[in-house]
């Protein structure tokens, strides 16, 4: 990385440190433009996933995708070159409070357009969260991180039960075979988040959190507490259907009166 970045890349600071990769604000010298690198050590993911999310980033096109400059590979890491946010949704609202309906209606209509395509070409992200959804300098939301994101085949089901725990669905808990629907589940999840800065789902720890979503309602009445219109509410307690064949779809949800 070192070379790389004494060659073509000027790091002006450090964005997050992950598990797998650590992503960086970076001035590309080559291009006189701002972008952010992924980096994830060779040791940390095979060559396979590598080209998958890649791959995936390519079919998912959308003006709500996080595009995809280049990609750069070494003996040591692989790296992708993207396009810059300011900032993720769950910094912006832990700083600042719940977003507005009106706000995110703005953001969340694009959000659902280009989950629309994904499941589509039947793509599910596996992890739709506010952490992933960044916002650019043009006020432009952008899904980032297809690190876990999997196509399936016609009719199929995926058998990955990885994710952020509180944006998981039930099937995904419970380590079930799922689908598209899951994506569903987390984008209710992020939708109440956004707009409560609070998960649908009482818990102290993992465990009584799972109970709840496992068992209870969603807590619909911060919702209503905020004055959330009727429509909005309805279509967050249909994508938090805890069984997926009940759960409405993407399609469903470009329906709804709300967008």
């Amino acid at each position: 990385m070192k070379s790389m970045i004494q060659g073509r890349f000027k790091v002006i600071e450090e964005l997050s440190k992950g598990s797998t990769s650590n992503c960086y604000l970076c001035e590309d010298t080559s291009e006189c433009r701002k972008v952010v690198l992924k980096i994830i050590p060779r040791d940390k993911y095979s060559e396979e996933n590598f080209t998958n999310e890649v791959k995936l980033l390519d079919i998912c096109k959308d003006p709500a995708v996080i595009s995809v400059y280049d990609t750069i590979t070494s003996k040591e890491e692989f790296i992708i070159v993207m396009e810059p946010g300011t900032h993720d949704l769950l910094n912006y609202i832990q700083e600042n409070g719940p977003l507005t309906e009106k706000t995110t209606r703005y953001y969340f209509y694009s959000l659902i357009q280009a989950l629309k395509v994904m499941h589509s070409h039947h793509i599910v992200h596996n992890d739709v969260k506010l952490e992933n959804l960044v916002v650019t300098k043009d006020d432009k939301i952008k899904l980032i991180d297809f690190g876990l994101s999997e196509k399936l085949e016609i009719n199929g089901k995926s058998k990955m039960f990885r994710g952020t725990f509180h944006y998981l669905a039930p099937e995904v808990m419970m380590f079930k075979p799922h689908d598209t629907k899951s994506d569903i589940w987390s984008l209710g999840v992020s939708l109440f988040a956004a707009l409560t800065n609070e998960f649908p789902f009482d818990g102290d720890n993992q465990y009584e959190y799972s109970m709840n979503a496992l068992q209870k309602p969603p807590k619909t009445e911060l919702l209503e507490k905020k004055r959330v219109s009727e429509s909005l509410v309805s279509m967050i307690q249909k994508m938090l259907e805890k069984d997926p064949e009940k759960r409405i779809s993407i399609e469903d949800c470009c329906k709804f009166n709300w967008l």
